[in-house]
């Protein structure tokens, strides 16, 4: 007997201006456009601004109605080649690099200073991302001090008050690897974890 599609809300950044176009926002268009087998997707693109991330997420959360989601998923690229698994939010963010608003990361306190955590089967995810063709894949303790890490943060803390599963995982620059070549690894990727449902 098949289940019911698993509802995924999946995020993505817009262009910052430093760097151009941002590939997360092209996987989660695409996504959108042919959700995963065995998922229900709602998605948004966030701003790379720490003033708009909070906003956006609430919105995207509010568009669930009273559907309780599965998981939550975060998207952002990163700088190398890997696709990079996050463990950790800091509640204390460091990042020198300014906003799209031009603000930087360094001195802002999210959530008093809380640290949030991340507790998964981090092997099993890494696999599940070699499965779907990812060439290097990583597991971190830093997400970088930006919005990233922002939006992280406060996705970890709308998943543990929906009572739901929570992950960010930053994807290659796209002018390392395409955009187009990362779309399928985090389609397979998803689909792996629709058929567990579990991280």
């Amino acid at each position: 007997m098949s289940r019911d599609p698993a509802l995924v809300l999946v995020t993505g950044f817009g262009p910052y201006f430093r760097t151009g176009e941002n590939p997360s926002a092209h996987i989660v268009a695409e996504l959108e456009r042919a959700p995963p087998r065995g998922l229900e997707l709602l998605t948004t693109i966030l701003p790379v601004t720490f003033a708009g991330v909070g906003p956006a997420w609430s919105d995207l959360v509010a568009r669930r109605g009273m559907r309780r989601p599965d998981l939550l998923l975060g998207l952002g690229m990163h700088a190398g080649r890997s696709f990079r698994l996050e463990r950790r939010a800091r509640g204390r963010l460091g990042s020198t690099s300014l906003d799209n608003a031009g603000v930087a990361g360094n001195g802002i306190i999210l959530a008093d200073g809380h640290e949030r955590t991340n507790e998964a089967s981090w092997e099993t995810l890494a696999a599940w991302l070699r499965d779907s063709g990812a060439e290097a894949i990583e597991v971190s303790d830093d997400a970088g001090g930006f919005v990233c890490e922002a939006s992280y943060h406060l996705l970890l803390g709308h998943a543990r008050a929906l009572g739901c599963a929570g992950l960010f995982l930053h994807v290659p620059d796209g002018s390392l690897v395409p955009a187009a070549t990362q779309t399928p690894v985090v389609r397979g990727f998803l689909e792996r974890w629709a058929s567990a449902r579990v991280l």
